[in-house]
């Protein structure tokens, strides 16, 4: 706008929110200052009546580069998502896009042995990366898929319960991933030697069947002798009946304050335990016996229950040292499954069926 000499000019923003504008006469200068992001008007006009008006873009001012890293307040580095991978977030981000979604890594757990993860099994070697394909694994040979996961057929896995998980959802067992469940049937006193029905059996059982899993049973023995295993025996073989129990029957044997019953010889728990087996097996089912490494290293004579399944117990994450065979592997008793409040013993189970 041309403004003759003898003229004003009156200056005004239109949005002084955004801008505000301050005319000197002295200096015939107009200065425009921004209040915040926007646009806004700035109108001139003539003491004559002409008017011209301008639009000016106010912008914040930013220290940072466009291609400087982004950080949460605790110094985590912060990544955007572009189709279905990450990378580093960069100022020029939080710029373009106000609703920009950012993400930080959490901390990754470095696994190492066996490992069970939302009801998968997985083995990481010491580099703690997972393997896949055919692997030998303490003399055992094992499947894992292009994702780690344990094939179904060299190894399942299976929970065994007892009056310590007494509500149990058995189909969240079961879409777990859970194949097999070994139930506590019952067990001796301590102090006065009786017969026990282990309170929870009948309803784990029947819980553990209508949701297609597979079933064994387990005695917590603390037979003084032979005499005494055939009895617990034929307990087991009383309740397993008519429950269509499709995995063995195992005597338990591991330490008990019972009177003489620690002091028993390793001939001595090895007759009482092939008293035990026998039975189980004449009532028309598999037998087995249960214990941990050090019972079957020292307390039990092994070579003599080669007829008979084993299901060792050893919580080592790098897998079992036991050097004798075996057909299960209990290696926690502190697992986690859905449908079952609590910690729960996790096996393994290498019996093809």
């Amino acid at each position: 706008m041309v403004v003759p000499a003898d003229a004003t000019v009156i200056w005004e923003s239109l949005e002084t929110n955004v801008a505000t504008v301050v005319y000197s006469e002295t200096e015939r200068k107009c200065t425009v200052t921004g209040v915040m992001e926007g646009t806004a008007v700035i109108r001139a006009t003539a003491s004559n009546g002409k008017t011209q008006e301008i639009t000016v873009t106010v912008t914040k001012e930013s220290k940072y580069e466009s291609t400087a890293q982004l950080y949460d307040a605790d110094k985590n580095a912060l990544y955007v998502k572009e189709n279905d991978n990450y990378r580093l977030a960069k100022y020029a981000d939080y710029l373009k896009d106000s609703t920009q979604k950012f993400y930080r890594k959490l901390q990754s757990f470095l696994y190492t042995g066996w490992q069970t993860i939302d009801g998968c099994t997985y083995y990481y070697q010491s580099d703690h990366n997972y393997v896949t394909g055919d692997q030998i694994i303490q003399g055992i040979t094992y499947h894992f898929d292009v994702n780690g996961v344990l094939a179904q057929g060299s190894g399942t896995l299976g929970i065994d319960v007892s009056k310590y998980q007494p509500s149990i959802n058995w189909s969240s067992v079961k879409a777990s991933g859970v194949n097999f469940v070994i139930i506590r049937c019952g067990y001796r006193g301590a102090s006065t030697g009786v017969l026990i029905q282990d309170p929870y059996y009948v309803s784990h059982v029947k819980g553990a069947r209508a949701a297609g899993l597979k079933v064994g049973i387990y005695f917590f023995s603390t037979a003084l002798n032979e005499a005494e295993a055939v009895e617990e025996a034929s307990m087991c073989a009383a309740l397993a009946a008519g429950y269509g129990i499709n995995y063995p029957i195992f005597i338990d044997v591991e330490s008990s304050p019972r009177p003489g019953y620690n002091g028993l010889s390793a001939s001595e728990r090895t007759a009482n335990i092939t008293a035990f087996c026998k039975t189980i097996r004449s009532a028309g089912y598999s037998a087995g016996v249960y214990a941990n490494k050090n019972w079957f290293s020292e307390k039990i004579n092994a070579g003599a229950l080669s007829g008979y399944k084993i299901w060792l117990a050893q919580y080592n994450s790098a897998g079992p040292t036991y050097t004798g065979h075996y057909d299960l592997w209990q290696y926690t008793s502190k697992g986690s499954v859905d449908g079952i409040s609590g910690n729960v013993d996790m096996d393994q189970s290498y019996l093809g069926y």
